[in-house]
């Protein structure tokens, strides 16, 4: 009998495996909202500012008007200050008060003539009495000064001499306050006075105790009997 071969079956290739990556699991997404705005911290707080301090006020005053005696604020010292007409130190004055009323008054020494010139002036009575002690301190001061400056002079007299600075015009009738001034600075704003000739005001005026203490030429000429007379001397801080 015929044998009958059966055909070989193709071989079938084994099946390949391909291995992939578990899948990932998915991200958390990032908010849409903007981050937040971090704030700076606050400043520590500014420490309070130092008061400020006024300076006191002169001792040396006008009468408070308007037309007050202008130069009584520039004058420091007690003598310089109860010496000059129209000024007074907490209320003190050698004149026992001061003449108000008006430019034509300010300047004037004494009761008697402020109320005797008609010129609508009236006298204020000083409403403290003098303070010596204060002049005598002052005074040992100045002679300290003047003892030191002059120490090769002969005695303290002749030194205090030597070192007078500030004059009137000479006249009987001229500023007898003037010698008490032993600054520059008061002596050269103060009406009839003059430190060798120099004078703040430009001059003085002189005729009489109605003219003495007039502080500027319109004042003094229109006042009978004075004429006015100009610095000598330029105005020369001392060194």
């Amino acid at each position: 009998p015929a044998v009958t071969t059966q055909p070989t079956p193709p071989t079938q290739a084994p099946a390949v495996v391909t291995t992939q990556p578990p899948p990932q699991p998915p991200q958390p997404q990032a908010p849409s909202h903007p981050p937040p705005v971090e704030h700076p911290a606050p400043a520590a707080p500014a420490a309070p500012a130092a008061p400020i301090r006024l300076p006191p006020p002169p001792a040396c005053r006008g009468d408070g008007r308007f037309d007050q005696n202008d130069a009584c604020k520039f004058n420091p010292s007690w003598s310089g200050c109860v010496h000059s007409p129209g000024c007074n130190w907490n209320g003190q004055s050698y004149f026992g008060g001061w003449c108000e009323g008006g430019p034509r008054c300010v300047y004037l020494p004494s009761q008697s003539i402020c109320l005797g010139v008609n010129a609508g002036c009236y006298w204020q009575a000083a409403t403290a009495p003098l303070n010596w002690a204060e002049g005598d301190a002052e005074a040992a001061h100045a002679a300290q000064v003047a003892a030191a400056a002059w120490s090769a002079a002969a005695s303290a007299a002749q030194a205090a001499r030597e070192n007078s600075n500030c004059f009137g015009d000479g006249s009987l009738s001229q500023n007898l306050g003037c010698p008490y001034h032993v600054l520059w600075g008061t002596c050269v704003v103060t009406a009839g006075c003059n430190w060798h000739g120099e004078s703040a005001l430009g001059g003085w005026c002189s005729g009489g105790t109605q003219c003495t203490y007039q502080p500027v030429p319109t004042s003094c000429m229109v006042t009978p009997g004075c004429r006015w007379q100009p610095a000598t001397a330029p105005l020369m801080v001392p060194m």
